[in-house]
């Protein structure tokens, strides 16, 4: 395989398992659990395209370095029927490349169930987490389906300024908003 092959996406693989057993191809994306057994790693990837990871089988031995929660990795090899009953299909990987790597200490591990307070606390990683991912998801769909709608119905959309009464560390004072109305400098300021 080359190495400028175009990667296929997780959803891809899922939605037309059946058809494309056997076919060599790419998938880049992160570890997001690590179960080893014996002579093989078993990895829960994903690469955001769906909400469902797809498990990967990678022998040990093919392995320059230990395989962590949270690597970023690129992997090389073909989709295959599962054996084990919790998955149809299975992507056996023939070549892995870590493209960025964890540590043990990786603060999204599955060791244990993380509340979303946790997770707040390192907002670098949110975009990892599947309630965030699952909420980014239909963020993006209900803002299309609100596009789509608009654009139907002849709407333009505009990006107003926002303007508030929210004064954040006295830089309200910096600014002074009038209104077209014409007050008195004796009575008090109007407010917006």
């Amino acid at each position: 395989m080359s190495g400028s092959a175009k990667a296929t996406l997780v959803r891809t693989l899922l939605a037309n398992g059946t058809l494309l057993t056997g076919k060599k191809c790419t998938i880049n994306g992160t570890v997001k659990r690590v179960r080893s057994l014996k002579q093989n790693y078993f990895l829960a990837f994903n690469d955001g395209s769906h909400h469902s990871h797809i498990q990967v089988v990678v022998p040990t031995c093919s392995l320059e370095s230990k395989i962590h929660n949270g690597d970023v990795l690129k992997i090389e090899g073909h989709l295959a029927m599962s054996e084990g009953g919790q998955q149809e299909v299975e992507f056996v990987a023939q070549r892995v490349v870590k493209m960025s790597g964890s540590s043990e200490s990786f603060p999204l591990s599955n060791s244990h169930k993380m509340s979303l307070d946790m997770i707040r606390r390192h907002p670098h990683l949110q975009s990892r987490a599947d309630y965030f991912q699952s909420m980014t998801r239909l963020r993006s769909a209900a803002e299309w389906a609100m596009h789509e709608f608009f654009q139907k119905h002849n709407f333009v959309k505009i990006s107003t300024p926002v303007i508030t009464s929210n004064d954040c560390e006295g830089a309200g004072e910096c600014f002074l908003i009038n209104s077209a109305v014409q007050t008195d400098k004796t009575k008090e300021k109007p407010s917006v």
